[in-house]
């Protein structure tokens, strides 16, 4: 047979002593208040000492315990304003950003932050003098790739000019 260690053996012991111990029951009545009221078995056939024992009559004649009186209140009903005051900075739900097509200076900007926008209004409007000019200068230089046009072809049917030179004329114009 092997050698049973002294722990493995303390705690077959305790186990089986744990086991006997619930299967008497004895344990549901641990710590429980009624136990206390209810005299033990084998109390019961033994007399009472001298003197313990009271008659039943001095029992009766000891006064029960006033019963307590008890109010029922109703609370009365209050209203109260379902507002919650804090105070502090605010965001809109929703934000738009603003971009215009083409870079330039505000001229006039006759929105505020904070102001409510609908569709078509004027929110930004663009300084002109620089748009103007960009025109200006657009319609010159087209003027002035019509012209060198022009004098490539007139060069290229007198076989002074050679067609790649034509060609970059003509695609430099569109």
């Amino acid at each position: 047979m092997p050698k049973i260690r002294f722990h493995k053996l303390a705690a077959i012991v305790v186990l089986i002593g744990f086991a006997a111990w619930m299967g008497t029951g004895a344990f549901s009545s641990v710590g429980s208040a009624a136990s206390d009221n209810k005299p033990k078995a084998g109390e019961a056939d033994q007399p009472k000492a001298a003197g313990t024992d009271k008659p039943k009559a001095v029992e009766a004649e000891q006064p029960k315990a006033a019963p307590r009186t008890v109010a029922v209140v109703t609370p009365p009903r209050k209203t109260y304003a379902r507002a919650i005051r804090i105070s502090g900075l605010t965001e809109a739900d929703k934000r738009a950003v603003l971009a215009t097509r083409v870079a330039g200076i505000i001229d006039k900007l006759p929105v505020k932050q904070g102001d409510h926008v609908k569709t078509g209004d004027l929110v930004l409007m663009l300084a002109t003098e620089e748009k103007l000019s960009a025109v200006s200068n657009a319609r010159q230089l087209l003027a002035q790739r019509q012209a060198e046009l022009a004098a490539a072809e007139r060069l290229a049917k007198t076989g002074n000019l050679p067609k790649l030179q034509l060609d970059n004329a003509r695609s430099s114009l569109t």
